[in-house]
């Protein structure tokens, strides 16, 4: 018998199903750990999870039915709880060998098949209720509504009901985080509000989007955390829980290390990428209409591949949606901009071009970040100068200039063009491209940042453009206008 201060390791045996694996190694975790919130020890095993935890006290084959131990009683709760009824009399026996199984990774023990719909809420995709085997190539089967009950053994059901606690469902599909090592597991990682998103709330058409929502509400939730969770998560499993009808459903695995995510180290960051992105899907679909696709549909679909694959590819057409952000009018758009601070464009940046070889010191204004902030900053008030000042449509000005400086295939075309604005307007004020504006960029460290070559210019073109949207940005600090509740780390005021 072992005490409630003991510690054990738990091997779940896998089965292939990415989010049935992780539920069952959730439904452990509930049964054997002594607090919700608690440290444990994970590791992905390959064909099983290791579970390390501080455990509650466990059964044996010989515990008295009366003085029974308090993991048995919560064994018994559980199942309980699956069966919606009384224990049999054969279940002490199954809960002592479920509990060596779990413990020596032997075979779990035999026991009836339950059905996965009900007291279970669909714990994969892949082993729903439907047509199987022949009756699947025949219309007449599809008709007759015949096929075949989906089922699980006693003990996957057992630990798929504990684990389903852990679930978070968001525009209908369903997620659990999957973390490495050791780090303290909260009974909620997502303590965000994310309003109208929420279990039951309205269906977003694009799985890609929603995924995208919960994995950096997921990272900004955890960096405020005072542990190591954030390092500690490594995937996250994910299963659709749309209507049968009309609807494919499906479950699988997102890798961290592949996106945005492995290189979110600050909560800041991770909390004003969510915020922008957040309010850009309000504006994709029209909810009302059928979720009919908007004019930010596309944008919103930008960012989300981003944030899966942050590479330059993607980056620069992200910044090309940013642009076509910046131009339109409505005084809301502000805050869909991603590039607000200079540290923003610098950190963002580094994201996705990691090891810039423009950034080098040079002359009396220091590094190549800095040559370029001032570089697009005097492009900008030249850009107001010489385009925007006299234009109706100010934001279609600034965007048609911008798009022949976006594309400017070579260094050299770049140079003019940029020169030539700047030259037309500091003939109208003297005071733009110097000190007096805090615009005088060092001409060393600028060329030095374009680089020889036409990938380290595309990287040099990336960065002046994230710039350039920001330096040219409205900027007045106001309350975001969506209702959406951002975590606040410990020792700050809400």
């Amino acid at each position: 018998m072992k005490d409630m201060n003991s510690t054990s390791i738990l091997h779940i045996p896998k089965t292939g199903l990415p989010f049935l694996d992780v539920l069952r190694l959730y439904g452990a975790l509930e049964i054997y750990s002594d607090d919700v919130q608690c440290e444990v020890f994970m590791h992905d095993a390959g064909h099983a999870w290791h579970l390390q935890t501080r455990m509650n006290a466990c059964p044996t084959e010989n515990s008295n039915y009366v003085q029974q131990s308090e993991s048995q009683q919560i064994l018994q709760q559980w199942l309980i709880a699956l069966r919606r009824g009384a224990l049999k009399p054969s279940d002490d026996a199954f809960m002592a060998q479920f509990h060596a199984a779990l413990h020596t990774n032997t075979t779990y023990p035999s026991g009836e098949l339950l059905n996965v719909a009900l007291p279970l809420e669909n714990p994969d995709s892949a082993i729903k209720a439907g047509v199987r085997d022949g009756a699947a190539i025949k219309y007449r089967g599809l008709e007759a509504g015949q096929g075949m009950k989906a089922v699980l053994p006693l003990a996957d059901a057992l630990l798929v009901f504990a684990g389903q606690s852990r679930m978070e469902e968001i525009a209908g599909i369903r997620f659990l985080p999957v973390f490495e090592g050791r780090c303290s597991v909260p009974e909620v990682v997502t303590s965000i509000n994310l309003t109208g998103f929420g279990k039951g709330s309205i269906i977003i058409p694009s799985v890609l989007c929603v995924q995208v929502l919960y994995l950096l509400a997921l990272k900004a939730s955890l960096l405020v955390l005072e542990n190591d969770c954030a390092d500690c998560l490594v995937a996250v499993a994910y299963n659709t829980n749309y209507a049968p009808r009309g609807n494919y459903n499906f479950s699988g695995v997102i890798a961290i290390q592949s996106t945005l995510l492995s290189k979110l180290q600050s909560h800041r960051m991770a909390s004003h990428i969510l915020e922008s992105y957040t309010l850009l899907l309000y504006k994709a679909w029209d909810t009302t209409n059928n979720n009919v696709s908007t004019d930010f549909t596309a944008h919103c679909l930008t960012m989300a591949e981003w944030v899966m694959q942050p590479t330059p590819k993607r980056l620069s057409a992200l910044i090309t949606g940013q642009e076509k952000l910046r131009c339109l009018t409505q005084s809301t758009n502000r805050y869909l901009n991603i590039f607000t601070q200079p540290t923003d464009v610098q950190e963002i940046f580094t994201m996705s071009y990691t090891n810039w070889s423009g950034n080098v010191a040079g002359g009396s204004s220091g590094s190549g970040y800095e040559a370029v902030r001032k570089f697009a900053k005097a492009v900008s008030s030249a850009i107001w100068e010489t385009r925007q000042r006299t234009a109706e449509n100010k934001g279609k000005a600034w965007y048609d200039e911008v798009s022949i400086l976006r594309s400017a295939s070579t260094p050299k075309a770049f140079r003019e063009r940029a020169l030539t604005l700047l030259e037309q307007a500091h003939r109208r004020n003297p005071a733009i491209a110097t000190i007096h504006r805090e615009e005088d960029f060092d001409p060393i460290a600028l060329l030095a940042s374009v680089g020889d070559d036409r990938r380290e210019f595309e990287a040099f073109r990336d960065l002046f453009r994230m710039y350039l949207i920001q330096q040219s940005t409205y900027r007045e600090h106001q309350p975001s206008p969506m209702p959406i509740s951002m975590p606040v780390p410990a020792g700050q005021a809400a």
